[in-house]
């Protein structure tokens, strides 16, 4: 990461307003996974939604004391993602060696903010309005650089994901109250165009809210200043490292017994089709060998029943011959009764 691009990522996650200059830090009560600096004073809450031992979610939540603002980390309902292929069919759940999965085509940081929006956005708001939409090239760095960490410490290997942000902006209004709000999105991308290509949307890097539109400037520097204080816990991220090398390491296994069964299979499978090439062969030979047979015995018979057709046919000629010349025969050879060796004039 250069200099520039550094310092960028370090004003995009500062908190500045001075509005909300006294804060106070939350820690998540449930497994002490991670703390973040919120508004002294806000309505917080937070915690761990595990759907497998790799595959968990962290959340946040919190509210201004009068209400007006609200904004929220993370969403436990949004799924990992597949991308649609002869095998998985759109809009369907499909299993997987590291979880189930929401079958749907990829989405950039932005397309995924602009689709998500409204529906946070409609939880307490009437009349909601995309307004704009932008990339985030800092925040996508920001996350490439979370992951290249957290790979490293799993001693995970591979390519790693391609990473892209994005935010929406909407307008809204609540008891005919103008407010303003924004999603923020990365989206993280796994082989794409390649085999099993899937994406998802890291916690920390799903972030929005909404505000009364006179208050919008400083809810916008407290959001986005909430990843950049977002620390998680080295004891919890390091029993979270064990656990995936753990699953790693099955997977691993798994797909190697997964591979020696199928290759067991074929195997066997190719051994039943050689032996039933080779019957196949040695049945297409007898029969060929029994019809050339059959054509020489044919053939053998037709030139017997030609040959005697020829033989009688020169019997009759010369006996034709004899009778012409008032001749008759007085003798026929002693291995042919038809067949006249000498002969006298009449």
């Amino acid at each position: 990461m250069n200099i520039a691009r550094a310092a960028a990522i370090a004003s995009l996650m500062a908190i500045a307003a001075p509005a909300f200059a006294d804060t106070t830090t939350y820690t998540e009560p449930t497994e002490n996974a991670f703390s973040v600096d919120v508004p002294a004073g806000w309505n917080v809450s937070g915690g761990v939604q595990r759907q497998s031992p790799t595959e968990l979610h962290t959340w946040l939540a919190l509210s201004s004391p009068d209400g007006g603002t609200v904004m929220f980390m993370g969403d436990p309902e949004v799924p990992s993602f597949l991308v649609p292929s002869q095998f998985a069919p759109p809009d369907t759940w499909k299993a997987t060696m590291i979880g189930v999965s929401f079958v749907a085509p990829y989405e950039t940081g932005e397309e995924f903010a602009a689709n998500y929006a409204p529906r946070f956005a409609s939880q307490s708001c009437a009349d909601v309005k995309i307004t704009g939409t932008q990339p985030e090239p800092d925040a996508a760095e920001a996350a490439l650089g979370q992951f290249q960490q957290f790979a490293a410490a799993a001693g995970a290997n591979g390519q790693p994901p391609q990473f892209d942000g994005g935010a929406a902006f909407f307008s809204c209004d609540i008891a005919g109250k103008p407010y303003l709000g924004e999603v923020i999105a990365v989206t993280s991308h796994v082989a794409p165009g390649g085999v099993g290509e899937r994406w998802g949307v890291p916690d920390e890097w799903l972030l929005g809210g909404r505000a009364p539109a006179d208050q919008a400037g400083d809810a916008d520097a407290v959001l986005r200043g909430l990843p950049g204080t977002f620390r998680i816990n080295p004891q919890w991220r390091q029993g979270v490292i064990q656990q995936t090398r753990q699953v790693m390491a099955e997977i691993q296994q798994n797909g190697q017994r997964q591979m020696a069964t199928l290759q067991g299979i074929a195997d066997s499978e190719n051994h039943m089709l050689t032996s039933m090439e080779q019957s196949e062969n040695q049945r297409l030979s007898d029969q060929h060998q029994a019809f050339m047979a059959m054509m020489d015995d044919q053939e053998q018979s037709e030139k017997a029943g030609f040959d005697d057709h020829m033989r009688q046919k020169a019997i009759g000629q010369f006996n034709e011959m004899l009778y012409i010349n008032n001749q008759h025969c007085i003798r026929y050879a002693a291995d042919d009764p038809q067949r006249c060796i000498a002969y006298a004039q009449d």
